[in-house]
């Protein structure tokens, strides 16, 4: 396993990526641009800042009897964008299949142990908003009367969370009448989406084939 730190201060690198390789051959993953030999199969970044990253797995073409290394280039076999959330544990595991992206919490939300000496846990935030701080979100949405409220409140709420996932969004949509304010929602959220390779299933939740391509171009765009 191979593990990189990425310099810039600590505190603000709270979160890890591993690429797991589970194909027989030569693979190079490359992080925005930047390339990694997979050696045993895995690549681990450790202590990364949260954002946008590119995601490519690459295979060398095997050498030709007689010659040691191939002059042809490698190749794309995978490749996927994603937004990786502060304090958060990515794990991609590639086969001939594609890619599959789980993500947890670190567990490790400020670098250091609390007052007692133990690591003060932080998983929420890989999975989306606290559930019960999303519940009460949901009441307290769902008791306004009016979708300019709702979604001012719903703004509010993920903000200060700093996360959400596809399927609480979805609910939070479903709370609301009209097109208009499900797309100016969506689109708020995607920026604090746990897991935004799912997002595109909220466009599901909008009533017109135009409105839906209003958002899924947005998401388009956005990193």
């Amino acid at each position: 396993m191979l593990s990189f730190f990425l310099g810039v201060e600590a505190h603000h690198n709270n979160s890890n990526l591993t690429v797991n390789v589970h194909e027989f051959g030569q693979f190079i993953v490359e992080v925005n641009g930047n390339t990694y030999p997979a050696y045993n199969g895995t690549v681990s970044l450790d202590g990364i800042p949260a954002g946008s990253y590119a995601i490519r797995i690459l295979k060398r073409p095997q050498a030709r009897r007689g010659y040691h290394h191939s002059h042809q280039r490698p190749r794309v076999v995978a490749q996927q964008r994603m937004r990786i959330q502060p304090f958060q544990a990515v794990i991609v595991d590639y086969d001939r299949f594609g890619m599959d992206v789980n993500r947890r919490g670190t567990g490790n939300r400020y670098g250091h142990g609390n007052a007692c000496g133990a690591n003060v846990g932080y998983t929420d935030v890989a999975f989306g908003m606290n559930e019960a701080t999303f519940r009460r979100l949901t009441r307290s949405v769902n008791a306004s009367a009016f979708d300019q409220s709702k979604v001012r409140m719903a703004k509010t709420a993920i903000r200060e969370q700093g996360s959400i996932s596809t399927d609480q969004m979805i609910v939070l949509m479903r709370e609301l009448s009209f097109d208009s304010y499900k797309v100016d929602l969506a689109k708020f959220g995607y920026a604090f989406a746990a897991d935004p390779e799912n997002y595109f299933f909220v466009a599901d939740e909008l009533t017109f084939d135009s409105n839906r391509n209003r958002l899924l171009s947005f998401m388009d765009n956005a990193y």
